[in-house]
């Protein structure tokens, strides 16, 4: 578009979209052929002559990206491309359409959610894989750790469901940890969400060690009795799987015997472990 007294001036006629520019008495219209168009404006000063809109304002069925307009005749249907005109008798004016199936462009509710779902807004705040374990550890300087039984949901990917898969998990650590209690705690894939794979949940491959898991505990305890309290703590883990890492964090509650050094009412403990496969609900569904 071309504005008097803006810009520079040029010979060049053909502009937009490769259209002659008329600008006799001001009127910068461009000629299509068949309508003119005025860019200033941003319509046509003409319905299409095949009068399939009857407003001067339509343009490809406001689907550019999609559908084209050689020359002003075509309005545009989401379902014909103008490919041309042809003789018929005596009237060499008669425009000729293609038939195409064009792509469903419309958004279900599913793909808003699914979207929303695999966002990186909603998976800081809802995890990949959610587990629930039941377990104990017996670690005084060095001891050992296990869960009698996980409880693992995949919630994203394209084996995501509500069944989950059944673990144990086995480990060895350092430091002062002797509680029996549940875990509750989810991790996150640090890859795309496609990735996602069930079977990043074992780690049981003893002769692997990029395949373990590394953990880090830290509880308080109120004591109770002598030398035993309840315990509140945290966790979190942190394992190779695929091309990238799977993250974890959780809360531990539950009893524990107290350390019998300073300080008394805090335990901690790192180290690694293995999970293995028990049994997988969801393989019922494949």
């Amino acid at each position: 578009m071309r504005i008097e007294g803006l810009g520079t001036q040029s010979d060049n006629k053909f502009l937009f979209n490769g259209k002659e520019l008329t600008d006799d008495f001001g009127l910068n219209w461009y000629e299509y052929g068949w309508r003119t168009y005025d860019a200033q404006l941003g319509r046509w000063h003409q319905v299409d002559p095949l009068d399939q809109f009857n407003s001067p304002y339509c343009f490809v069925s406001n689907n550019p990206a999609n559908l084209v307009d050689f020359d002003g005749l075509y309005g545009g249907d989401p379902e014909l491309v103008y490919i041309g005109q042809t003789k018929i008798g005596d009237n060499p004016y008669v425009a000729v359409f293609e038939l195409v199936d064009m792509p469903d462009q419309s958004f279900s509710f599913d793909e808003l959610f699914s979207s929303l779902w695999n966002s990186d807004w909603m998976r800081s705040r809802v995890p990949d894989f959610i587990t629930i374990s039941y377990g104990f550890s017996g670690i005084a300087s060095v001891g050992a750790q296990v869960n009698v039984v996980d409880f693992n949901w995949v919630t994203r990917g394209p084996e995501a469901s509500w069944k989950p898969m059944l673990t144990n998990t086995a480990g060895i650590g350092a430091g002062w940890n002797i509680d029996l209690g549940y875990n509750v705690g989810g991790a996150n894939y640090m890859g795309p969400v496609g990735e996602i794979r069930r079977s990043m949940i074992p780690t049981g491959n003893v002769k692997d060690p990029a395949s373990w898991t590394y953990w880090g505990s830290a509880s308080g305890i109120l004591p109770v009795t002598p030398g035993f309290g309840a315990e509140i703590g945290v966790y979190g883990t942190i394992q190779r799987a695929g091309k990238s890492y799977i993250v974890g964090r959780g809360v531990s509650i539950g009893g524990a015997i107290t350390a019998p050094v300073p300080p008394y009412l805090f335990n901690a403990a790192s180290g690694v472990s293995g999970t293995f496969k028990l049994h997988d609900f969801y393989e019922g569904e494949k």
